[in-house]
């Protein structure tokens, strides 16, 4: 009854069955004292198998009950550290990799943009070429230069998009030295040191990005001046003149292409170091609960 009792208050199995044996042996010892009497005239290696058994369980139980002490450095008796998972959580790792997921989806729209805007100005050049008509040329253009305003509001979310992951993870790094710095288990630290190198990998790769967009916001911007200035010369019938800034704005446009797919080679790098630190924050909560 004592242990099941003990048990229904979430006392240790061990405990429980320790605390009970000790418990009944003085209570028959108080009520009948004489049957150990009896029982050390019969059989006294009974009564010294009882005591020994009474003395270990005792030892036993208040080892559960206490907690353990070890010396650490210096001879200072601490108790162990508990070992809980400190990296990022898994639903902080699935919001970031949404984000970049958005991200990946923005600049593959981005770069199949550049494309038709390529091959419309292409276009474009042909008509010259051929002499079509000023204004149908100047419609023509018109609508290519729409295209570049939607390349110019798409290149400002996918900087928004990257200076918010690049926030997440300077406060993830931030977070991380900090527990790295106050942690004593060698384990843990192990751990902590991986993500900590994985968070600079993620924020080199970040900066990298962060170049690449400044680059692709001036070349936008260029692409934009020269169509503006094309069409300007296509009314004034200065065909030529049209004809050396749409080429020019293609050039840029090329350029442009090329940084996105940069973009998309940082962006799967991203990815795959997202991937490594779910394992490792998976691999910590797993040392986490084998502690508990």
């Amino acid at each position: 009854m004592i242990f099941f009792a003990l048990k229904k208050f979430e006392v240790h199995g061990v405990t429980a069955a320790c605390v009970a044996y000790v418990l009944m042996f003085f209570t028959l010892q108080a009520m009948s004292p004489g049957l150990y009497d009896w029982i050390y005239k019969r059989t006294p290696w009974v009564t010294i198998l009882m005591l020994v058994a009474m003395l270990v369980l005792i030892v036993k139980a208040a080892r559960k009950l206490v907690p353990t002490r070890h010396l650490t450095k210096g001879n200072i008796r601490q108790i162990p550290e508990p070992i809980t998972p400190l990296g990022r959580s898994a639903e902080q790792l699935s919001i970031e990799r949404g984000k970049t997921k958005t991200l990946q989806a923005l600049v593959k729209r981005e770069h199949r943009d550049v494309e038709v805007m390529i091959a419309e100005l292409k276009k474009v050049l042909k008509l010259i070429k051929g002499n079509a008509p000023s204004h149908q040329l100047v419609k023509h253009l018109q609508n290519v230069r729409f295209s570049e305003d939607d390349l110019v509001k798409r290149s400002y979310e996918i900087k928004q998009l990257t200076e918010q992951l690049r926030s997440c993870d300077v406060h993830a790094y931030d977070e991380l030295r900090n527990h790295y710095q106050g942690t004593q288990l060698q384990k843990q630290r192990d751990i902590l040191r991986r993500e900590i190198n994985e968070e600079l990998n993620k924020l080199q790769a970040e900066d990298k990005l962060a170049q690449y967009e400044k680059y692709i916001d001036e070349l936008t911007r260029d692409v934009g001046n020269y169509l503006q200035l094309a069409v300007n010369h296509l009314k004034a019938q200065e065909a030529s003149i049209a004809i050396s800034l749409i080429d020019k704005a293609i050039t840029k446009l090329q350029h442009l292409e090329l940084a996105t797919d940069q973009i998309r080679k940082l962006e799967k790098e991203l990815e795959h170091l997202l991937r490594k630190e779910k394992h490792s924050a998976k691999k910590e909560t797993a040392l986490g609960k084998k502690a508990a």
